[in-house]
């Protein structure tokens, strides 16, 4: 249903808060603020909105000045904290208790990132660039760039929230933006300069949200006497070339609008007056085009303006609405505005304006208030009328509209968009919601989707401010609204009224008061029942006497008539008896009670239902979707058609049932009417034994584990198991115009059948009862139900009504072959395509993205002989005349393929008369060309009746001959005698706007398709077929049920074997790795038709969980994966040139991985360990193996003796158990890797001295894994090398022996650039009394303030370096700890153990990680003579850098002496 209640504009001055950061200056007109110092400083650059933020108010700012010496950028969001009230730190992430913060690509709740793969990326913003934030109306966050939606963010964002900016690094100064904010729109009718901002600037908001829910019922200039005198507005006589006058210039009309579409204009003899109505009403309309009436205000006089061919080219002085939007001198200012677009007005709809005193500027249809299009728009304006493409007359209304004739067109328009029985009699179980209706009194407005009701003026008489239900209570059927505003002023009476009557809004007469809802009404008021407007009982309800802000009222009618009244879910007892069964609820609001909220089925309370009142189901009538559904589900046209209202921002909660259990042999149905690629995933289909009442939705099909039996993609799944994973219909890859049914049979077993043709088993030994349910997940986002009869046996053909909602009578009756699915290597579209076409991530979806033309398309590789390739229509575009052309051409894309010497080189063509001369043949229209010269005329129904559904295709022949293929059928020979190499073309022309490729690349035979089952023989054939001797089943590891769509699993799921293709084959352990647990596969068989050869892993998603994508290095979500000599994380490569290359292990050789006590990964070779690959993975990974490319077959290696396999100590300790000593070894005690087990003395030591330093937990790591004691008893037991290197390019290092380490948190900005893996280590020390200053900053200190020994470092004292001094502007760095932390740089501090009692010697010094190449290496300057550390020689020993934000904090170091 498309919305018919005003959707309100907020248009108000956005200005910064007068409290901010410390280091931030805010302009005296509260909207320009800059950082200071901000070559010194890179952070308290706070700020925040002066106002909270209201429901759909975006908050933008411009991006004005930037500085390149510092990391980070702006950061945006929202908080609940006022500003006024709290201390401001030093960032946006350090905002808590209520906030949201996007920080790079990042989004972080309370500090902590909750999500990290926003779509657009703050670090990156450049000067100009626009940032806004807002919160809608379902409380869902979203963030915008230059104008454009980046999505939801986050969602159940609370009411009242303050928008935050973070002036933060690279990001020094921002303005308000004034295109989103809506400051006003002077500029328009006079410039505005940076001097008449300021003097502008008021304290107040310029708020203009008008309270006006449609035209006022008196006309302006016969209430006011000012205004008496004013002629009628007319049309001026001058006007645009195509235009005639009639009827006294009231009525203007288009001539020859079949052949012209523009220089339609015309404006009013007069300017408008402030506060005057101006409105036309449609008249005629010619379809033949596009686009509609464009209306508003310009300041050029009739008299003297020149009219251009439309409005929307004028450049100066000029306001329109057009479409949806509003224009501004020629260009858009509001994307999207009002309740309806222009484009899609009918006959008699009314379009108005008026110019309010205070300069608003609204746009009025049917008499509903569309909200502040515009402000300011002071000066002399005349009303202008576009009669534009449909429009081709309209006359202007003379006021005032009476509300009689308003209301007429609200239902008019109603009726028009998709509601074909919204207020009828016959009201049925699938109407809307049971909400308010739009048509109220003249004191009220509903809005927010028929939801929310309120009073417009509340000092004034309550008569007029009633409002109904929409439709009419069913039996057992709650109307439940809560109290939203209560005004408790002295002397106001309680006069709130809330009931029942037998009056439908449509035929009440305006509602002025209960008594004219006729005879039959009954409600309650304060404490006291009323039937038919007399009192019935006084003290029926107390309670309502003294209602509260958020207080619930009921009514409810029984079936067998009883009526009933609840508070807060509470039963106030019998009220009335013999109750008509039609009674519409109403609302009396008054200066008491102003605002109520309607609540939907979802919101309603569970109401204490009085004895012997049970829920009544209402049965329904035909096939048809049940009642009950996700909460994301709107059901229209009787329960037939379900869609998702907002597919674009909302991707699950959209299950759908069928409204009675399936019947043997009788087919329930689905249309696949629309589809949104936005996202990934689609439609779920299954059944269940559930009652629908009975079920809590959950937000997808997948996470129903009760009693449901589904299909999602390819995979068979019951109570969260899969038990198949390669069924022969791919629910991912269905197009718009797709038809699928279920069929349940007498055994039990439940068919899927595609297109009335493909009949395969899908579930069996099912109960007897069991509903169709649907999940439109993803890009699935419409659905209808068929409504064929007739039931089948299962052996029988399918029987169909051959009807077909989206074809014409015109489209072409050709029949569909049988066909199977083809399986192997699906066809795809190549890369090279047309300026105007766009393809899907998989390239299998092409669409036309705009106009008619430059839409060419090729095959991604040459046809073989024999093969077809076949695209299926998904949308058309009926406003553009030809069609789709289809053929084989010889040009190669992506290749160098020269025109003639007057053309570009290389070649990129367009549209496929580019082509001519490069080979080309080609079925356009209905005839065969070849080079564009036609050479067989009439060859078959021409491709201008295409239909959506429709399938085209071209097969090129064992003898090199080109056939056309029409649904499937085969139209004959169309060209003879083709080279044998030709690539597929389309060009997507005129009608049609997007296919998909339907076709693969190899041919089986033409027999049923079953699903392996995992439990069958197909192991024992494959064990036979390949003759290889199994591994023991022995193994810790299994194969997971979840897996890629060419994989099959055998010998108790411990070999995986690919079927077909390349890729599609990823494989995952069956549970999650533990500590020092190594997951081996052996390679079994590889096919040298292919390159490459096998990857493999980790995930930290359970495979379930996990997105298959057709390589494992191309998933995107928390994994690792290793391929070839690299390392790639969630589809990047972070990591180059490993030990080992995985494309040369043959057959026979196992590859394994580990993860260690340290969260590393370990790559194994034949059980050798090869080393780290990557640091810090999550705690639970599964493995994870891709049979790709050569790699054919795998099986699990057995688990023998898992210290056989571990690292050095590991060993250690498996040889001493082997050998009987594990009870009485002191090795037995220690750990395999990680801190000590036992106690260390040391390492306790070292963190009591830390806590005396009262440092926050927040700064370090909550895992003490990644802490480690180097004492030398820790070190010599973790049998760690001394010297290791890091960094890309790598630079040694030696490991702080002597030190206790305590691992710091890493800001999320370094884990996204891979700081771990490519950046090098060093040391830096310094002294106790500055470690907290160093960690607030997260960053080292130059010099030049506070560092060398912790002392205070004057341009007096000057290290000499060689004779050169040393800046005091740089940060001093070792790769050593025994320079870094030596007497020169890390100052001694005595410490007395509260214990022990002892006094310790104690240093601090920090490991950090530093970007290469951005220091400088230079000698010592203690005066060793020396080596200072037998690693490195003395002039290599110390780096120094001023980029201190190259450098990041990695530990905090403590050495106790």
């Amino acid at each position: 249903m498309a919305s018919l209640v005003r959707r309100q504009t907020f248009r108000r001055e956005h200005r910064f808060h007068s409290k901010h950061g410390q280091l931030v200056k805010v302009s005296e007109n509260g909207k320009f603020a800059e950082r200071l110092d901000n070559r010194q400083e890179f952070n308290n650059g706070l700020l925040f909105s002066r106002k909270t933020l209201r429901d759909g108010e975006c908050f933008e700012v411009v991006f004005e000045e930037k500085v390149d010496s510092w990391s980070g950028s702006v950061e945006i969001g929202v908080t609940t904290l006022d500003p006024s009230s709290f201390d401001i730190p030093a960032s946006a992430t350090a905002l808590c208790d209520g906030s949201w913060i996007l920080s790079g690509s990042i989004v972080l709740q309370n500090g902590e990132p909750i999500r990290e793969d926003y779509k657009c990326d703050l670090d990156i913003c450049s000067v100009g660039d626009k940032i806004g934030v807002q919160r809608t109306r379902k409380g869902d966050l979203k963030f915008y760039l230059n104008g454009e939606d980046q999505g939801i963010a986050v969602v159940g964002i609370p009411r009242n929230v303050y928008a935050v900016v973070d002036l933060y690094g690279k990001c020094t100064k921002v303005s308000i933006s004034e295109t989103r904010n809506q400051r006003g729109l002077a500029e328009t009718f006079h410039s505005v300069t940076p001097q008449d901002e300021l003097s502008d600037f008021s304290d107040s908001d310029s708020i203009s949200d008008s309270t006006d829910s449609g035209v006022p019922t008196e006309n302006r200039a016969g209430s006011d006497p000012a205004l008496a005198s004013v002629e009628s507005l007319r049309f001026h006589p001058r006007h645009g070339t195509a235009i005639d006058l009639s009827e006294d210039g009231k009525v203007a009309m288009r001539r020859n609008a079949l052949s012209e579409f523009d220089n339609g204009i015309v404006l009013t003899q007069r300017p408008l007056e402030v506060d005057e109505f101006f409105g036309v009403k449609m008249g005629k309309l010619c379809m033949k085009w596009s686009g509609s009436l464009e209306i508003g205000v310009t300041s050029h006089a009739p008299q003297d303006i020149t009219f251009p061919s439309t409005m929307t080219n004028m450049p100066t002085g000029t306001v329109l609405m057009s479409g949806s939007g509003i224009m501004t001198n020629g260009k858009g200012t509001v994307r999207e505005y009002g309740e309806l677009s222009l484009f899609e007005l009918r006959e008699k709809d009314r379009i108005g304006l008026m110019r309010k005193a205070n300069g608003d500027l609204h746009f009025y249809i049917n008499g509903r208030d569309q909200g502040v299009a515009a402000s300011n728009t002071e000066g002399t304006l005349y009303g202008v009328v576009d009669l534009y493409g449909m429009a081709e007359q309209v006359s202007i209304v003379e006021s005032p509209v009476d509300r009689e004739q308003i209301n007429h067109d609200i239902l008019q328009s109603m009726t028009v968009y998709e509601i074909p029985r919204a207020f009828t009699d016959d009201v049925g179980q699938f109407d809307e919601l049971l909400v308010f209706h739009p048509i109220c009194g003249n004191n009220a407005e509903v809005t927010s989707n028929c939801l929310q009701a309120r009073m417009l003026r509340p000092a004034e008489d309550p008569s007029n401010s009633i409002i109904m239900s929409n439709r009419h209570l069913r039996a057992e059927e709650l109307f439940e609204i809560k109290v939203e505003t209560i005004c408790r002023e002295v002397g106001r009476l309680n006069k709130f009224k809330f009931g029942v009557t037998v009056k439908a809004p449509a035929v009440s007469d305006d509602q002025p008061s209960t008594a004219h809802l006729g005879p039959s009404v009954w409600y309650v008021e304060a404490n006291s029942l009323y039937i038919h407007s007399t009192l019935h009982q006084r003290d029926y309800a107390p309670r309502l006497g003294e209602l509260k802000r958020d207080d619930r009222l009921g009514v409810l009618r029984t079936g067998d008539g009883n009526l009933y009244f609840f508070h807060n879910g509470r039963s106030l007892g019998l009220a009335a008896r013999e109750i008509p069964a039609r009674v519409h609820a109403f609302v009396q609001l008054d200066g008491y009670v102003t605002e109520v909220h309607a609540l939907k089925t979802d919101e309603k309370s569970m109401v204490e239902l009085p004895d012997g009142v049970l829920p009544v189901s209402v049965p329904s009538s035909g096939r048809c979707f049940h009642r009950c559904h996700g909460r994301n589900i709107t059901l229209v046209d009787g329960g037939r058609r379900a869609f998702r209202p907002d597919p674009s921002e909302e991707f699950n909660n959209a299950i759908v049932l069928s409204s009675q259990p399936l019947k043997n042999g009788e087919p329930f149905e689905i249309l696949l009417e629309d589809m949104i690629y936005r996202w990934s995933g689609s439609l779920v289909i299954g059944v269940t034994s559930q009652k629908p009442e009975s079920i809590e939705f959950s937000s997808t099909l997948t996470d129903m584990t009760t009693k449901t039996w589904y299909l999602s993609g390819i995979s068979i799944i019951n109570e969260g198991f899969v038990f198949s994973s390669n069924f022969a219909i791919d629910l991912d890859q269905l197009a718009v115009g797709t038809r699928l049914a279920l069929v349940r049979h007498e055994e039990g077993s439940v068919d899927i059948i595609l297109d009335r043709e493909e009949k395969y088993q899908a579930f069996t030994n099912l109960p007897e009862e069991v509903y169709a349910i649907f999940d439109l997940y993803g890009q699935c986002c419409q659905v209808s139900v068929n409504q064929g009869e007739g039931a089948i046996s299962p052996d029988s053909p399918l029987v169909w009504e051959q009807s077909d909602s989206n074809v014409s009578n015109s489209s072409p009756a050709v029949p569909k072959q049988q066909r199977n699915t083809v399986p192997g290597i699906p066809h795809k579209f190549h890369y090279c395509c047309g300026s105007n076409v766009s393809l899907s991530d998989d390239c299998t979806v092409a669409t036309r993205t705009d106009g008619y033309d430059n839409g060419i398309i090729f095959s991604s590789k040459p046809l073989r002989p024999g093969e077809t390739f076949e695209v299926k229509v998904n949308k058309m575009s009926k406003i553009w005349s030809g069609s789709l052309c289809i053929g084989f051409t010889k040009y190669h894309p992506g290749g160098v393929s020269p025109r003639p010497s007057t053309g570009p080189l290389p070649f990129q063509p367009n549209r496929v008369e580019d082509l001519i001369g490069q080979g080309l043949w080609v079925m356009q229209g209905s005839d065969i060309k070849k080079n564009g010269r036609t050479v067989k005329s009439s060859y078959a129904t021409t491709l201008e009746r295409l239909g959506i559904g429709f399938t085209i295709g071209v097969k090129l022949t064992n003898e090199c001959a080109m056939h056309v293929l029409l649904n499937g059928h085969d139209m004959g020979l169309a060209v003879a005698d083709l080279p044998k190499s030709v690539y597929a073309v389309l060009d997507l022309y005129g009608q049609v706007d997007s296919v998909t490729v339907v076709s693969s690349a190899m041919n089986l035979p033409e027999e049923p398709l079953r699903a392996p089952s995992i439990s069958s023989n197909s192991s024992e054939e494959l064990d036979k077929e390949t003759d290889l001797e199994l591994p023991e089943k022995q193994s810790l590891f299994r194969f997971h049920g979840t897996h890629g769509k060419n994989v099959v699993l055998s010998n108790e799921n411990l070999t995986a074997r690919r079927t077909a293709s390349y890729d599609h084959a990823t494989i995952f352990s069956h549970k999650p790795l533990h500590q020092s647990q190594l997951f081996e596969v052996r390679i079994d068989v590889l096919n040298c038709h292919w390159t490459s050869s096998i990857k493999i892993g980790v995930v930290g998603l359970p495979p379930e969980r996990a997105r298959l994508a057709p390589n494992a290095s191309a998933m995107r979500r928390s994994a690792w994966i290793i391929q070839e000599d690299m390392m790639f994380h969630n589809g990047k490569k972070i990591k180059g040139k490993l030990k080992v290359n995985l494309d040369n292990i043959k057959e026979g050789r196992s590859v394994g991985v580990l993860i260690d006590g340290d969260h590393n990964v370990h790559l194994y070779i034949d059980r050798q360990d090869m080393g780290v690959v990557v640091h810090d993975v999550p705690s639970h990974c599964y493995g994870v193996v891709d049979l790709y490319g050569q790699c054919q077959q795998v099986s699990i290696v057995s688990e023998e003796v898992l210290g056989a396999v571990g690292p050095p100590e590991e060993k250690e300790k498996a040889a001493l158990e082997s050998a009987g000593l594990k009870e009485h070894s002191p090795m037995s005690a220690l750990p395999s890797l990680g801190l000590p087990s036992w106690r260390c003395d040391y390492q306790e030591l070292c963190a009591r001295f830390k806590d005396t330093l009262s440092l926050p937990d927040g700064f370090f790591e909550v895992s003490t894994k990644l802490s480690k004691c180097y004492c030398h008893s820790c070190h010599k037991h973790r049998g760690e090398e001394a010297y290791s290197t890091k960094g890309d390019p790598p630079r040694g290092y030696t490991r702080p022996i002597g030190w206790c380490k305590f691992a710091l948190r890493l800001n999320t900005r370094e884990d996204v650039i891979h700081v771990l893996e490519t950046w090098n280590v060093a040391y830096h020390g310094t002294s106790p009394g500055l470690t907290r200053k160093i960690l607030d900053r997260k960053t080292l200190i130059p010099g030049g303030e506070l560092l060398y020994g912790g002392l205070a470092f004057s341009s007096s004292l000057q290290l000499q370096d060689k004779g050169h001094p040393l800046e005091t502007t740089q940060v001093l760095m070792s790769p050593t700890i025994k320079y870094a932390g030596s007497d020169l740089f890390c100052e001694k501090h005595r410490y007395t153990d509260a214990k022990t009692n002892k006094t310790h010697s104690v240093r601090v010094a920090f490991q950090v990680l530093v970007k290469p190449g951005c220091y400088t290496v230079s000698g010592e300057n203690n005066g060793a003579n020396q080596p200072v550390d037998p690693y490195f020689e003395n002039r290599e020993i110390e780096w120094n850098t001023k980029e201190c934000h190259s450098v990041v904090l990695s530990a905090l170091l403590i050495k106790a002496g």
